[in-house]
C-alpha cells in the first residue's frame, strides 16, 4: 500500500496513504478487536474484560508486525481478541458471532468512509478541490484494506 504510493510518485496518494495507515492502526484495528471482545462480553464471556481489551485504546489492541505489514503491503492484523467458548450459553453460535464481529464492523467502516469521502468529494464548496481530492483518496484506501 504504502510501497506502491511512494513508486506512484503523486503527493495526493502518498499523503493519503501514509494517514489511511496511521488511521488503520489507530482507529480500525482497535474498533475491530473491540467488536470482537464486545460480542463475546455481551454473549457471556468476560475473558477479554478481565485481560483489559474492552477499550478502545490503540495501545491495547496494536500488534507490531501486523502494524508494520498494514502500512507496508495493506495487509495486517492485531491483537488477537482474547476468548473462552466455554462461557458462552450456546458454544457454536458464540464462536460464530464473535468471529463475524470484526469484519462485520470492518465493512462498517468501509461504508462510512466511502460515504463520507464520496459525499465530501461531490458537495458543493468542495467539489473539484484539493481537500475533495485528499479526502476523496484517503477514504477510498482505509476502505479499500
Amino acid at each position: 500500500m504504502l510501497l506502491s504510493a511512494l513508486f506512484s510518485g503523486d503527493k495526493t496518494t502518498i499523503i493519503a496513504s501514509l494517514l489511511a495507515c496511521l488511521f488503520l492502526i489507530f482507529c480500525v484495528v482497535p474498533i475491530h478487536e473491540f467488536a470482537h471482545v464486545w460480542c463475546a462480553a455481551k454473549l457471556g464471556d468476560n475473558t477479554g474484560k478481565m485481560m483489559g481489551r474492552y477499550t478502545l485504546n490503540p495501545i491495547a489492541h496494536i500488534d507490531p508486525i501486523g502494524a508494520v505489514l498494514i502500512c507496508l503491503i495493506g495487509f495486517g492484523w492485531g491483537k488477537p481478541a482474547p476468548v473462552n467458548p466455554n462461557y458462552f450459553k450456546n458454544r457454536k453460535l458464540g464462536i460464530a458471532l464473535t468471529s463475524f464481529a470484526g469484519p462485520f464492523a470492518n465493512f462498517l467502516l468501509a461504508w462510512l468512509l466511502l460515504f463520507i469521502g464520496t459525499t465530501v468529494s461531490m458537495a458543493g464548496p468542495t467539489k473539484g478541490t484539493n481537500l475533495a481530492a485528499y479526502v476523496y483518496t484517503f477514504t477510498y484506501i482505509a476502505a479499500e484494506i
